[in-house]
Order: structure tokens, then sequence, then C-alpha cells
């Protein structure tokens, strides 16, 4: 039996229901096309409840008006509709437009996608429907340098929030519009709809607020490469003073999972926004550290994805300290978090607290005290104490955690000449302690810290990334597992004896010299 046979004859024992949930994903014009591979087929497509319409346009593509419905893609879409609603309801709707710029067809192309989307919802078939996805991407052309322009992320059409299918809706997805348009108090509700996705969307705050209040059961709202204006920036001319506000406020009362990335602030609010969010469970960020709060630290948080992308000059020490205080306050939040993981875009070094009057101010207690895993990402600067007091300040807020994930970058490395077969050369190659850290003691490291992944550059024999690796081999009296990486697969046996041998010679040195765990200290202040 050949493999193309055995490939159909799989496929047919596939139960209908099964056939339909794939159908339901698949697009209009190929799910349309199964109806002619056997009997069985002809409306399994029909009656899976999902209409998926996609047009990719081009240069020549002969777009020079917007679309009738006589035009292919309107075409299409009524026929599409017509055939689902004929075998049931339809359940899922997605439009996607896509398109090659060229010169001349961006508002034919704006005007075309908002006539197709009024043209879908207007018809019967989607009164019910429970997903609504719209998108309409532009890619741009290679210039003249080779490089291509970056794609605009401020949307290419308008959409009215009040004429949208909103009395079975449970998922809106919307990417690429320009314009959200908010529908007056009580013009629209939405009682199922439970995820809200933007994606390179602008939005109005207030209207923003507005469909959040329309949705008590909206759990999960995810806002990526936005611009959230107020209602100043929105109009014309400069603002009144009376109209400027320090912070904006979100408030999100039923919401547990929420995504905030690489979104643009009111510029009118130079103090960011306040998220009002008492029930989160999971919470991704990326942004600025000093643009975003919290109204109060989330007791069911579960998960914090914390990805900062402040850059400050090493040399303005102002704002590195404003920096690093906003850093922590923010962290203190997400106190009663599982998970916690933590990306850098500047050193490690500038959330270091060194000083010890300053450790009970800005750290306080122990932050994490449920905090079971803990990543951080970033880099560090050679021949600095700062990444390691980060380290330990890190260590000492969590001190229940298990699991800890270091991955550290340099800029620039060296690669050392080892000699990887010999171990009894190992011992000419001595690792020193870690300034900053070693002679530390913490409550993570004598009774919870089981699993360590570590992660840097080797840049030479006695770098901080093998520094920290001693450390921790030497000082987890628990460890269970231990992995190392340093980017070049020849390095590994060299590190792996090492931790070996670190892990059984500090086994020995408790084992002779058995003693009682003490209580946790920090190094002295400097």
């Amino acid at each position: 039996m050949t493999t193309t046979a055995m490939s159909g004859s799989r496929l047919s024992d596939l139960p209908d229901d099964l056939l339909r949930r794939v159908l339901f994903f698949a697009p209009a014009k190929e799910g349309a096309a199964t109806a002619v591979l056997a009997r069985r087929w002809r409306s399994l497509w029909r009656s899976s409840g999902g209409v998926n319409l996609a047009s990719r346009l081009g240069p020549g593509a002969g777009v020079d008006r917007p679309w009738t419905r006589h035009d292919y893609p309107l075409s299409v879409a009524e026929g599409a509709l017509a055939a689902a609603r004929a075998e049931g309801p339809v359940r899922r709707i997605t439009l996607h437009l896509e398109e090659k710029s060229h010169a001349g067809v961006d508002a034919v192309m704006s005007r075309s996608f908002e006539g197709m989307i009024d043209f879908v919802l207007y018809n019967p078939a989607v009164r019910r429907v429970e997903e609504l996805r719209l998108t309409a991407h532009m890619s741009r052309p290679v210039d003249d340098s080779g490089g291509r322009a970056p794609d605009y992320s401020g949307g290419w059409y308008k959409l009215r929030l009040a004429e949208l299918p909103s009395e079975a809706l449970r998922v809106l997805h919307v990417g690429d519009c320009h314009e959200l348009v908010p529908a007056f108090p009580g013009e629209a509700a939405f009682p199922r709809l439970a995820v809200l996705q933007l994606r390179r969307c602008t939005v109005l705050l207030t209207g923003l607020q507005g469909l959040i209040d329309a949705a008590p059961q909206l759990a999960t709202l995810q806002l990526e490469r936005c611009c959230l204006s107020g209602a100043v920036e929105a109009g014309a001319g400069t603002a009144p003073a009376t109209w400027v506000a320090e912070r904006y406020r979100l408030r999100c009362p039923a919401v547990t999972v929420l995504v905030l990335a690489s979104c643009r602030w009111p510029g009118w609010a130079p103090d960011g926004m306040v998220l009002d969010v008492p029930k989160l469970r999971y919470f991704r960020y990326k942004g600025f550290v000093e643009r975003l709060s919290l109204a109060s630290h989330a007791p069911d948080i579960h998960l914090g994805d914390l990805h900062f992308v402040d850059e400050v000059n090493p040399g303005e020490h102002k704002m590195l300290d404003k920096m690093r205080v906003s850093f922590w306050q923010f962290v203190h939040n997400f106190s009663d978090a599982k998970v916690l993981k933590v990306k850098l875009n500047f050193p490690i070094e500038n959330i270091a607290v060194a000083k010890k009057t300053d450790r009970g101010k800005i750290l306080g207690d122990k932050i994490f005290r449920n905090l079971e895993r803990l990543e951080l990402e970033g880099h560090h600067v050679p021949w600095s104490d700062g990444a390691a007091v980060a380290i330990a300040n890190m260590l000492h807020c969590c001190p229940v955690v298990c699991d800890l994930r270091l991955s550290l970058k340099t800029q620039g490395s060296r690669i050392a000449v080892i000699a990887f077969d010999d171990e009894e050369e190992d011992d000419i190659y001595y690792v020193s302690d870690i300034p900053g850290l070693s002679g530390c003691s913490f409550n993570c490291l004598q009774s919870s810290l089981r699993r360590v992944r570590l992660q840097f550059q080797l840049e030479f024999l006695n770098c901080f990334g093998v520094q920290l690796a001693k450390f921790l081999a030497e000082n987890a009296l628990v460890l269970e597992d231990f992995h190392v990486d340093v980017g070049k697969h020849k390095l590994r046996p060299y590190i792996d004896r090492k931790v070996r041998r670190w892990v059984i010679d500090s086994s020995n040195r408790r084992r002779n010299s058995p003693s009682t765990p003490g209580s946790e200290f920090l190094p002295s202040e400097t």
C-alpha cells in the first residue's frame, strides 16, 4: 500500500466530530474543497461551524477601488457564510487581509477591509457567532538599500464596537485596527465575552474601559504593541492643564490573565498607568519599569513574567536610583507568586541594593514568601560586584525557592584554552570566591533549593559565571540537580567536572564538621 493510500485510510478512520474540529480552523477555500473527496465529506466543513476568510493582495492585483459584493473576496465570503449557515450555526469567523504595500492602495485597502467587515457582520449567519478574529496586515516592500521597512503598528481600518455581534461572543481578537470606536454607555453589552486580544491597535483608554465594563465575564485581556491613547491625544491641539492626569487607571474586575507587551502609554500621564486587577493570576509585561504599577498586590497571582526594557546612562546616578526603587516596588506586587520570570534589557547591577541601610527600606522582609521558581535573565558588567549583590538580593527575597534559573550574558567574550580530557589538570585552574556573594548565607540554600540551571558565557577560567557556579555548588545543601550551560559544547566537560568536584568536596566538609545551619546573613555594607 502506498504512503498516500495509507494516509487517506487513516484520515477516513477518524470520527466525524474530530474531522469537523479540524475543519473548524481550516481556511474557507480549502475547507469547501474537501466536499469533493467523498460523499461523507460533503457536509463536514459546512457543519463545522467555522468560516475562515483570507485575502492576499499585492502589486498588480487590480485594487483601485473599494470592493463590492460582486468582487471576488466578498462573493467568496457570501457563499461561504450561506453554505455554513445551511448546515448549522456559525460559531467562528476569521477575516484576514494581507497586502504587500505599493503606492496608492493603502486607503483603498482600508476602505475595502472595512466594507468586508460590515458585509460579513450584517450577514444573518453571524448573529450567534462565538469567536471573531479580524486582522489586516501590510508588509512593507524592500527599499533601495536592501532593507525592509518596519511594519506599521498603528492599524489600517476602523472598527465600531456597537456593530459587533455581542450576544454570544466569547472570544474577540482584533489586529491592526487604527481606530477602535467605543460604544456609547448601554449601546452594546458582551455578557459572555471571556477573551479580548488587541494587537497592533490604537484604542482610547476610555473606550477600552467601557468595553471591559460591558463584559462582566472577561477573564483574559491581551494588549500587544498597542497605542493606548487618552481623550486629549485623540483630539487636536494642546491639552489644557485641567485635563492633564498624573496617571491613568484601568479597572479589570474579573480579569485573571493579563498581557501588556510593548504598548505605548498616554503621553499626558507622566507617571504611566495604574492597573486595578484584584483577581490576577497570570501577568506578562514588556515595557518600562516606571510606567506601570498595580493598585494593590495580587493575592491570587501564580506567575509573573516581567521584561523590562529601560535604558539608563550609567553616569545618571539619580535616574539609576529611581529605577532601582521602582523595580523593587513593582515586583513587591507579586509577593504571593509561585513562579517569577524577570528579564532585564539593562545590566543586572542596576537593581542591586548594596547598602545595608537601604535594604530594609527597599527590599523589606522576605518579599517572595511563596515563590517556588525564579528565572532571571540579563547581562552584567565584567569586574563589577553589582551582579553578585543583585543575585544576593534575589536569594534573600526568596526563602523557599526550589528551582533557580539564571541566564547571564556579558558584552564580548574570551574563550580560554582548556585541557578537556585530563582531569588531573583541572586543579591548576583556580576559581576564586565571588566578591559580594561568597560568605553570605541564605535560607533557600540551606533548606529548599534543589534545582539550578545556570547559563553564561565562559570568558575565562575564573569569570563571574564560574565563580557563581562554585558558590551555588558549595552552598546549596539540598541540591539535587545542577545544570550548567556555557554555550560551547567542548567546554562543558570541564565545567561538569568542576561542579561535581565542588559538590563532593562541600559534602565531605559538612560530613566531617557537622553543624546546625545558622541564620541568614548578607554581605556587610559597602
